[in-house]
């Protein structure tokens, strides 16, 4: 595990320090390097400090998980609230990049009516959310934005019932009996059902499985407990126990703002206990600086800081949710972020959300996350860890489940009234 520390008077290698607003791009085999290296990542809109990323080669993760490595986790978390993944499983890249090429096909390759058969229902849970449809930052405390530049495609389940969701959501146009009779028109749904279908299995077994499993040592609990139906990710059966956890496969689209006051993805927590993102290209992901500098700063004022996560298509991006945050009594915070754009060379200026579904679609950055959270029934109560203060904090009442944190939550992320940032 490396926490790139620079000196003060000693070039940066791999990512030089950046200017206002700079998107600075690495190449696979240069983050790479920076692992046995340094990398460090200045705030985009502050200069006054440098924030190192913390990088976890995940190879190691899904080996023998000793001390250092689990303590590396922990700190992480408790310290930036993410942390960067490389050596993901070839296995995982290779669904996740057939993903990202179906999702695209979907959105570039019809119109928007069309995409619409597959709306999303009012409460944000599964399917095709149009441009406008969504406002992330209106399921926080702060209501500031308009309604993102995004469209988006959702497929939430439990690990049981995935096969029967993706029916439901993303039917074959060869079955229309699975949809009471109508045949929705995407010839391709099959193929976009079967990659989603995929990559949740995957990311199911080979990121969140690993993930509980360096959990569960930091914050020192039973050996058994992420397995067993208490700690919320099994269901018990007549022949012992089988997965059960909840996850969100969601691929956002984003598009040219065509409004003032909006945003890629406005300021946000996500709802999740882990979100695993994979991105296509430089997207402007940013983290708040705020859990981690006293800037003095509100982080959702433009005069704050921000830190710019730097683009590799061989990094995963891996933050804490309010899930999380919950159940670790605030020991792990949410962390706060956003979606500022591509660099402004690879878009172009619209100013009608119509007019942007016509152009430079193709090279518009896409992003597969996968959101991970304990059964709907699951009470978000501290983890029976030493290390977590067990009477829980007022601001974490009152105890809600996972369901219920989601439905508090995700469904405020409905579309602003247009021209407003209420």
């Amino acid at each position: 595990f490396f926490f790139a520390e620079p000196d003060r008077h000693e070039s940066v290698p791999v990512l030089s320090r950046m200017q206002a607003g700079s998107v600075v791009a690495l190449s696979a085999q240069s983050l790479r390097r920076a692992a046995v290296r340094q990398l460090a990542c200045a705030p985009v809109l502050q200069e006054k400090h440098t924030l190192s990323l913390p990088i976890l080669d995940f190879s190691a993760i899904r080996g023998a998980c000793d001390v250092e490595l689990v303590q590396s986790w922990g700190k992480a978390f408790e310290e930036h609230g993410f942390v960067l993944l490389r050596g993901i499983p070839q296995e995982v890249l290779q669904a996740v990049a057939d993903l990202e090429a179906r999702a695209r096909e979907f959105f570039s390759g019809q119109s928007v009516e069309q995409k619409r058969q597959f709306q999303l229902s009012k409460h944000y849970r599964a399917g095709y959310g149009s441009p406008g449809q969504i406002a992330v930052s209106h399921g926080s405390t702060i209501r500031k934005r308009n309604s993102d530049a995004v469209e988006t495609f959702s497929l939430p389940s439990l690990s049981s019932e995935i096969e029967m969701v993706a029916d439901a959501v993303i039917p074959s146009p060869l079955f229309p009996e699975k949809t009471g009779g109508k045949c929705r028109s995407y010839e391709d749904s099959g193929a976009l059902r079967a990659a989603f279908v995929r990559y949740y299995k995957l990311a199911q077994q080979q990121l969140m499985l690993p993930s509980l499993e360096l959990t569960r040592k930091y914050f020192q609990l039973e050996d058994t407990y992420f397995r067993s139906p208490s700690g919320g990710f099994y269901a018990g059966t007549a022949s012992g126990t089988v997965l059960n956890a909840f996850g969100r496969v969601t691929t956002n689209h984003y598009l040219p703002r065509w409004q003032d006051n909006q945003l890629e993805y406005g300021e946000h927590t996500d709802t999740s206990m882990f979100t695993f993102v994979r991105r296509s290209g430089p997207n402007g992901l940013q983290f708040s600086r705020r859990p981690h500098c006293s800037t003095g700063t509100d982080p959702w004022d433009d005069d704050g800081a921000w830190v710019d996560i730097p683009y590799d298509p061989d990094i995963f991006v891996v933050n804490s949710g309010d899930t999380m945050e919950r159940m670790t009594n605030g020991r792990w915070k949410a962390v706060l972020h956003r979606v500022t754009g591509a660099p402004r060379e690879l878009g172009m200026e619209v100013h009608d959300r119509h007019e942007k579904q016509q152009i430079g679609t193709e090279k518009q950055p896409l992003t597969v996350g996968f959101f991970v959270q304990p059964c709907h029934e699951h009470a978000l109560t501290p983890l029976p860890s030493p290390l977590i203060e067990q009477q829980v904090r007022a601001e974490y009442f009152p105890v809600l489940t996972a369901a219920g944190l989601r439905e508090a939550k995700v469904g405020n992320m409905r579309k602003p009234d247009e021209g407003t940032g209420n």
